[in-house]
């Protein structure tokens, strides 16, 4: 009910300079949904151009909560996200231009970016496993170091080929890119580097803080008692 009004006025638009309800302003192309589902599912997933997991990799741990909400009751509601994850992916993979054109990254995914990170939910009593947790973290690190390429690499948005992993902005950056010279390569490399670590170190010292404070916060209920409300 609460996505009713806003779909209301997208159809409103679509009327008002089309004259059709269902025509939007990419005229015909709404309905070339021609990409063969394995290819079109491959190249929004896993292409270096435009892959989910290659630019967003901590994101993994979303399908897991999702897997997780299968398996322990108190996570039940969460299983309904699989139905608009999968039909959003579906349509996705099977859109005549999957790519998403002129951008950076998995751009007809970002609608389902709230959604994955919010199935993280249930994973998080899980990443006191030593682990896990590191493999979180560096995930996470990653993710933000691909970002921060994307936002500072002069970089040609729109590729020939997504699968060409010259295409991937570490890649990209690695060997030379449009950066002058080495010296600003290696200086750049440096600093992406350095924030991955420290990113990661701190994350890490919270979670292991936050881990303390939750076993002190525990032997105090043991200690006393449980109340009740």
């Amino acid at each position: 009910m609460g996505a009713l009004p806003p779909f209301l006025a997208l159809m409103m638009d679509n009327y008002s300079h089309s004259g059709f309800l269902w025509s939007t302003g990419y005229l015909n192309e709404q309905s070339r949904f021609t990409t063969p589902l394995g290819e079109g599912l491959a190249g929004i997933l896993f292409s270096p151009g435009r892959g989910l997991f290659l630019y967003s990799p901590f994101l993994l741990f979303g399908f897991y909560g999702l897997f997780m909400s299968w398996k322990k009751k108190e996570w039940m509601p969460f299983r309904w996200l699989l139905l608009g994850i999968g039909a959003n992916m579906l349509l996705t993979a099977q859109w005549h231009d999957w790519g998403g054109g002129y951008c950076f990254g998995p751009r007809l995914l970002a609608d389902l970016t709230p959604v994955l990170v919010f199935l993280i939910v249930p994973v998080v009593p899980r990443l006191k496993s030593l682990g896990l947790r590191f493999v979180f973290f560096l995930s996470a690190s990653y993710s933000m170091l691909i970002h921060f390429l994307g936002a500072y690499i002069s970089w040609k948005w729109e590729v020939g080929s997504y699968w060409n992993p010259y295409h991937h902005p570490l890649v990209f950056m690695l060997t030379g890119g449009d950066l002058n010279g080495f010296s600003s390569r290696f200086i750049l490399t440096f600093v992406t580097v350095l924030l991955i670590l420290s990113a990661t170190y701190l994350g890490w010292r919270w979670a292991k803080r936050f881990e303390l404070r939750m076993r002190d916060i525990s032997a105090r209920d043991n200690r006393g008692g449980f109340r009740r409300c």
